[in-house]
């Protein structure tokens, strides 16, 4: 007897607990994954909003459910939820003897917990041709298809149009930055040429009224300046005979200084001998003749430039000056020093060859003429010496040796860099 009632209860326990299986496990909602392409959309159920897409939202299961998205670039779209019954828990809920006390499977029935989604994810792609379940007319889902896919052409239209013009507009600014840059080279290119064209008229010009003055102005009296650094005066008088091709004479003195009868050439730059130094001491006296040829450079300048040969003769003598100066070395130790009350008498015959530039301006009948040369020149100078009293000190010697009364006669091809500058008047 026990035992029938042990069994009998037992019985209705596992009938309680089985038949409510699906409510107890499942529970009456499901968990679905929405999203959507492109995501931002706001995704409604029964009119209410749920969320914006991507979301995880907890949905009833008991009935099919429909999803608008709602897009603010793209038409709003409904996705159909639908749902299915699972048999497999209707085999724990088969009521066995006793129907009216099977409570939990009535609970299953009632709470529909046995209905699952057939999609646990859901995705809506806003670009894919769309055809909505509500309209079930064959001829209305065409023209719906067609009115989506000529929408969809019309945007792929549009957007090929909006990239097309932005080639077009990229093209146009590339265009337009050549067409600035070739018309910034085209004037920088005027305007070189321009000033290359002024410079050459400007030396063209310059050249044909040099060349027009010095066959206009025949005649030249011009001053040597740079001969005045040594106390000598020279003038030079030249005759244009043809075509710019000219003959002179050169005349300078230079007079003798008194002031002084002292000279001393100490300076470590310049250890020259006195036959060499004469013209820079203040008591001599000289005479200077030469005579000139100027040959104009028509291929450089049109007569601007010129080579000139000059063959000269200079004089100079002086008597009872006192002259001291180093022989050897670079200092006043390890040299000769000498001293010497002496009389001078000089005669040099030379030829100069000289390269220089004229500039003529005219003023009114007569022109200034400005002229700078250089070039190089040999002199075969003959040097007599009378020596009142010399005194020679050698370093490391001692005494002095000291020599009275006596003559020499040098005679040397002395080599010289010249450079100067002329001004004179042109008639």
């Amino acid at each position: 007897m026990n035992n029938f009632y042990s069994i009998t209860f037992l019985f209705f326990s596992v009938s309680f607990f089985c038949s409510s299986c699906a409510t107890i496990f499942n529970g009456t909602k499901q968990r679905v994954t929405v999203d959507s392409k492109p995501q931002g959309a706001t995704v409604k159920v029964h009119d209410k909003v749920i969320g914006i897409t991507p979301l995880i939202v907890k949905l009833p299961t008991k009935k099919t459910l429909d999803l608008v998205f709602t897009h603010p670039d793209y038409a709003d779209r409904t996705f159909f939820l639908d749902h299915k019954y699972e048999w497999r828990w209707l085999l724990l809920d088969v009521p066995f003897t006793f129907p009216y006390v099977n409570i939990p499977f009535a609970i299953d029935v009632i709470a529909q917990s046995p209905y699952r989604f057939v999609q646990k994810e859901v995705m809506m792609n806003f670009d894919s041709v769309y055809v909505d379940r509500v309209f079930l007319d064959t001829a209305q889902v065409a023209k719906r298809h067609a009115i989506d896919v000529q929408l969809i052409d019309l945007k792929r239209e549009m957007l090929a149009l909006q990239r097309k013009e932005r080639e077009l507009n990229a093209e146009e600014e590339r265009k337009r930055r050549l067409d600035v840059r070739q018309e910034k080279i085209h004037a920088q290119w005027l305007l070189d040429s321009t000033v290359a064209e002024h410079r050459r008229r400007s030396y063209d010009s310059s050249r044909v009224n040099n060349y027009r003055n010095t066959v206009r102005f025949k005649n030249s009296v011009s001053m040597e300046l740079s001969s005045l650094a040594i106390g000598e005066s020279r003038l030079e008088y030249h005759r244009n005979v043809y075509k710019g091709l000219s003959l002179g004479i050169e005349l300078g003195y230079k007079p003798s200084s008194y002031s002084t009868q002292n000279y001393s050439n100490q300076r470590e730059w310049q250890r020259n001998t006195p036959e060499k130094e004469i013209m820079a001491m203040p008591f001599t006296e000289s005479y200077y003749i030469g005579i000139a040829t100027k040959i104009p450079v028509y291929a450089l300048g049109r007569g601007k430039y010129y080579v000139s040969f000059v063959s000269f003769m200079r004089r100079s003598s002086f008597d009872h000056g006192v002259v001291s100066w180093n022989d050897g070395g670079n200092s006043s130790y390890h040299s000769i020093q000498y001293k010497d009350s002496v009389g001078i008498d000089q005669s040099v015959y030379g030829l100069k060859v000289l390269f220089g530039f004229r500039k003529i301006l005219v003023l009114n009948k007569i022109g200034l003429e400005f002229d700078t040369y250089g070039g190089f020149s040999f002199r075969n100078a003959t040097t007599e010496f009378y020596h009142y009293k010399m005194t020679k000190t050698e370093y490391y010697i001692k005494p002095p040796v000291v020599t009275t009364d006596y003559a020499e006669k040098i005679t040397e091809l002395i080599p010289t860099f010249q450079l100067g500058v002329k001004v004179g008047v042109r008639f």
